[in-house]
């Protein structure tokens, strides 16, 4: 591909207009503004890299029993909350 046509009017205008369609359907999937602010915390949280394939790899204090208890009766009894997708994220 020669520049040129790399930088033709024509294509140029197409691109726009997918990146336009691309934006209102980005736009359709948001049910609240809660959801985004839900998805900016999201990605600005640290997750440190673990190895969670054996318990003594991430419990530090406690036992490996309450972890995996604890957590299984959390998701049992709370996961999602209202179904919403802000929950979920």
């Amino acid at each position: 591909m020669s520049i040129k046509k790399l930088f033709d009017a024509k294509k140029a205008g197409k691109l726009a207009s997918v990146a336009t369609s691309t934006g209102k359907k980005l736009g359709d999937n948001i049910e609240s503004i809660d959801q985004i602010q839900e998805a900016v915390e999201k990605n600005s949280t640290f997750v440190p890299k673990l190895d969670y394939s054996k318990p003594e790899n991430f419990v530090k204090y406690g036992s490996a029993y309450r972890y995996y208890y604890d957590t299984f009766t959390y998701i049992k009894d709370y996961y999602p909350y209202d179904g919403s997708s802000k929950e979920k994220l």
